[in-house]
């Protein structure tokens, strides 16, 4: 499997996936499971695998969203993923009180109408999910 293990032992690629049979015309297809990501310097460049990023960073914390429609892009046979379809920034160090973390989208794009959001809470949690025109994301 070219997912790499889940101890990342290998260091391979720190997805996870399942397999999943879709019937017999398009056969096994690997599902993306949400991936857990800890981040431990600043700034996060999310990408279209991105799901959950937990931040560590002893500082100031800058998360740069990926480009939406790059992100819900899905191929033909997985239009319904099974696992949700969202971005968590979480705190995971407790130091966003005191330096903040900072989220910001690709380009034009916004999250609930603004060109970036911030978040000072210790341990906190921000769920993105993206707008249905694809204009950006809204927190939820």
């Amino acid at each position: 499997m070219p997912f790499g293990d889940l101890n990342q032992l290998d260091k391979g690629v720190p997805y996870q996936a399942a397999q999943v049979y879709l019937g017999p015309t398009l056969g096994w297809s690997n599902a993306w499971v949400r991936p857990e990501v800890v981040y431990t310097t600043s700034p996060v460049n999310l990408t279209s695998r991105d799901s959950v990023a937990l931040i560590n960073v002893s500082g100031r914390a800058t998360v740069n969203l990926p480009d939406v429609v790059a992100w819900t892009r899905e191929p033909f046979y997985n239009i319904y993923s099974p696992f949700e379809r969202a971005i968590w920034v979480k705190d995971m160090g407790g130091t966003a009180q005191n330096f903040g973390i900072f989220i910001i989208p690709v380009g034009v794009q916004t999250i609930d109408g603004k060109g970036n959001i911030a978040f000072a809470q210790n341990f906190g949690i921000v769920r993105l999910r993206p707008l249905n025109d694809l204009t950006g994301w809204y927190v939820g």
